[in-house]
């Protein structure tokens, strides 16, 4: 093996580290030879022989080809762009640069003159062309012709200064533009050469002065531009580890652009753009601007947050205006997952830079992004908890409904969010609430979506399966809402209860791919609990339909047994007063009846006879009575532990009535018990009929103290006759 020849410098610049490493002598055991010219091949020991090519040159016919094209030209197929062969030392070659360097009487570029010193337009021409032919990276053509004709004019009069004024001028643009200025003494090389055969022998020696200073200049400005470069790669490091450590700490996007807007200026990059894909699986959809930093600040933060197509970059309007600039695009991901994008305005040559803001920024908006999963996660779950502690409490169905979605809206900043419930028919879901003004909107017309129909609540009732739509027009089951429009995304999560989908809810947001499996799963978890607590509070509500139903039968009840019981009671009121006043008398009555039909206090005020409060007495909801004081001071007012104590008096009061009443039923209850066994047993002494209806007419008057009793045995029609009527009469 004489030589190895990589396909890149790279794989040659490492294939020469381990040779080296193992003892291999380059380029004397063997040649490596590579293929791109980078920066570092001229630099190494030995330097690397490879092929240069003229990126710069590359690019700008690329652009030029994709312009046309944008502009509907014919372009060709294919363009090829010539590189040339770097000489070095990995070849076993003497550098080109050496070489040219000797002075030699090689082949001139024309006819010798038949003057010495005589330079024709011609061989100027000549020479400047040959001189261009030398690789000067971004310098303009036509730069050698000013170079040739000032080394003529020094030669030509005694002392202008004007070569060295040229050349320094180039080597000043060629420094700005990054190119190798060590190049430039194989333009000093060439130059010599080609002019040596035309000078007199009398201007030889001031020629040579002329370019060895020429050739002190180049070294000069090439060694200050070395050492600016490392001083400039050492600041730049410096700062790329200060915006790596800055970014590290950032958790909220705001605080990224603060970093970026502070940091990136210091990298020579005036301007930057953010964007971010609304959904990472669709990179070429829709996209949103993050943030927007210009450094003529034409760009105002309104415009941050503005939707637009991924494809066009940035939103209309937002590009730099009035000044030309250049920008590099650059793709931002984590992994697999593409993230955005970042637009770099161009200001430093070195594409290792970019390459390491991408990286620093992918990782930053990622980790921001992650951030804000855990945020929005977090919010979810205590969203829920909220939802829970607001089920729990509330048995309400229509103002827990309502506070759902209402706390649902304002958590997750959502476009829209409502509820809606299965009708009686379990034909249609009903939509119960809803935010904002297309709620109330639909609320109003009594908007509702046919269980397993074309929309997506209907079917995820049906299928009690959450169904979600990253991008809602290409969803092919979904209900078209004319009142939300600007909905992008949506989730519908169905309410299920003990087995049986009660409802469903639906929340929507104005941005594309808004939601994910994981959020699915926790709202689904808070769409339950609302499920739950819906259906509980519709049991409750049932209950507490049965208990007023039952209540509102035990107080007739009250009622009716306390308006038989006044009937029979031997006493049913009570009234004591002080000798030196009046008694209530019937004054009051209307106020009794005031208190018992409302079963509250009720104060009467009459100058001439004072202050009267009735209070009502009631018993298991009823009023069965009222309890009456009356006050001297027409003026006075009752505080509010007389009246509490006024309520407790009457609450023992019906309590005790209540006691005495039952009592007195069951002595009552009692006696009929006695005289029916009493009846029965002179009933049951003897077997003669006659005698047996003879005592039981006897027993039945005595004990029902009647004057008339009378028992009648037969079928049909009564008869007077005496032989089917037995009667009692008188004290019998």
């Amino acid at each position: 093996l004489e030589a190895i020849v990589s396909w890149n410098d790279l794989g040659a610049l490492t294939a020469l580290r381990e040779l080296q490493a193992r003892g291999v002598r380059v380029p004397d055991d063997l040649a490596v030879v590579g293929y791109d010219d980078l920066a570092e091949s001229s630099v190494v020991t030995p330097s690397l022989t490879t092929i240069h090519l003229p990126f710069y040159t590359m690019a700008h016919q690329a652009v030029e080809m994709l312009l046309a094209l944008m502009n509907g030209e014919a372009i060709p197929e294919q363009r090829s762009v010539a590189g040339s062969l770097a000489v070095r030392e990995s070849c076993g070659c003497v550098s080109t640069s050496v070489v040219e360097a000797a002075a030699s009487q090689a082949t001139t570029l024309l006819e010798m003159p038949a003057e010495p010193d005589n330079f024709t337009s011609e061989w100027r021409v000549a020479i400047a062309s040959d001189l261009e032919q030398v690789p000067m990276g971004r310098l303009e053509e036509g730069w050698a012709a000013p170079l040739v004709d000032s080394c003529v004019t020094d030669l030509e009069e005694s002392s202008s200064g004007r070569f060295i004024a040229v050349l320094e001028n180039l080597l000043r643009r060629a420094a700005e533009a990054q190119s190798d200025l060590l190049a430039w003494q194989a333009v000093i090389s060439i130059l010599r050469r080609q002019m040596l055969p035309y000078l007199a022998s009398a201007t030889v020696s001031k020629a040579e002065a002329l370019w060895g200073q020429a050739r002190v200049l180049i070294a000069e400005r090439a060694q200050r531009a070395e050492a600016y470069l490392a001083f400039e790669t050492t600041q730049q490091a410096i700062a790329l580890h200060a915006l790596d450590q800055s970014l590290a700490v950032v958790h909220e996007i705001s605080d990224a652009i603060d970093v970026l807007s502070t940091q990136l200026p210091g990298l020579g990059i005036p301007s930057f753009y953010l964007a971010r894909y609304e959904n990472s699986n669709s990179p070429t959809g829709w996209a949103r601007l993050l943030a927007a930093h210009s450094r003529d600040g034409a760009v105002a933060q309104k415009a941050w947050g503005r939707r637009f197509p991924a494809r066009l970059l940035l939103p209309e309007g937002v590009w730099p205006q009035g000044r030309r600039y250049d920008m590099v695009v650059h793709s931002l991901h984590f992994r697999d997952r593409q993230l955005g994008f970042v637009l770099l305005e161009a200001g430093v040559l070195d594409g290792t830079i970019y390459e390491s803001l991408r990286g620093q920024i992918s990782s930053a908006l990622h980790s921001v992004l992650l951030s804000g999963q855990v945020a929005r996660r977090t919010v979810q779950l205590q969203t829920a908890a909220e939802v829970g502690r607001a089920a729990s409490s509330e048995l309400d169905p229509d103002v827990l409904i309502q506070q759902v979605v209402e706390l649902v809206q304002e958590r997750f900043a959502l476009y829209y969010a409502g509820l809606f419930l299965v009708s009686e028919d379990g034909e249609w879901a009903e939509l119960r609430t809803g935010t904002g003004e297309a709620g109330q909107q639909m609320l109003a017309e009594g908007h509702k979506l046919e269980i397993g129909g074309n929309s997506m609540i209907g079917q995820c009732i049906t299928n009690r399966q959450a169904r979600i739509a990253l991008d809602v027009g290409a969803e092919a089951v979904r209900f078209g809402n004319p009142y939300l429009p600007d909905t992008r995304s949506e989730l519908a999560l169905p309410l299920v209860s003990r087995g049986v989908a009660v409802g469903a809810l639906t929340i929507q947001s104005a941005e594309e791919a808004a939601f994910s499996e994981e959020d699915v799963a926790v709202l689904q978890t808070m769409a339950d609990q609302v499920a739950n607590a819906i259906e509980n509070a519709r049991l409750f509500n049932r209950s507490q339909e049965a208990l007023r139903e039952m209540e509102a039968t035990q107080r007739r009840y009250q009622q009716r047994v306390w308006s038989e019981y006044a009937q029979v009671a031997p006493v049913t009121s009570y009234e004591t007063h002080r000798p030196d006043r009046a008694p209530l008398g019937d004054k009051v009555l209307p106020e009794i009846q005031a208190a018992l039909g409302r079963s509250e206090p009720v104060v009467l005020r009459e100058p001439e006879t004072g202050t009267a409060l009735v209070m009502p007495v009631t018993q298991r909801g009823a009023a069965i009575g009222a309890l009456g004081v009356h006050l001297e001071d027409p003026h006075r007012e009752l505080t509010e532990d007389e009246l509490a104590l006024m309520q407790v008096v009457a609450e023992r009061v019906g309590l005790v009535a209540e006691t005495l009443r039952l009592l007195d039923e069951t002595q009552r209850s009692a006696a009929r018990e006695r005289t029916i066994s009493e009846v029965t047993s002179q009933v049951r002494a003897t077997l003669d009929m006659n005698s047996i209806l003879q005592t039981a007419v006897r027993e039945i008057a005595r004990a029902l103290d009647v004057e008339q009793a009378e028992v009648r045995l037969g079928i049909g029609a009564p008869s007077n006759s005496d032989e089917d009527m037995v009667s009692q009469s008188g004290g019998e």
